[in-house]
């Protein structure tokens, strides 16, 4: 049986109603939220997450970019250590886009 979690429209880097008394607090919030969507899947032993929409709410930072690759890396790193190389592989792909984001991203 393949364990899955679906979520959608993350929209990492977003600052909602700019001005609100949450506003300030929401950009990390959402932050925090998606680490522990990556921590569930681990625990839960996953075998996939399905992100539907956004991931970023704009082009994203250089370091937003780097956070991602370096959470991925280590799920990687973690499946490759248990011998899961299919989902190694999976997300060893999926880092490669996020890698060639990064080398040609325009300061």
């Amino acid at each position: 049986m393949v364990k899955w979690i679906h979520i959608a429209d993350v929209h990492l880097g977003a600052s909602p109603d700019a001005g609100d008394a949450y506003s300030k607090v929401r950009p990390q919030e959402l932050w925090d939220t998606f680490a522990e969507v990556i921590d569930i899947c681990e625990r839960e032993q996953t075998d996939l997450l399905l992100i539907a929409g956004d991931l970023f709410h704009r082009q994203p930072l250089k370091k937003e970019l780097k956070e991602v690759i370096e959470r991925l890396s280590k799920k990687m790193n973690q499946a490759a250590a248990e011998l899961n190389f299919e989902e190694a592989a999976e997300l060893r792909d999926e880092l490669k886009k996020y890698k060639i984001a990064l080398r040609d991203y325009e300061d």
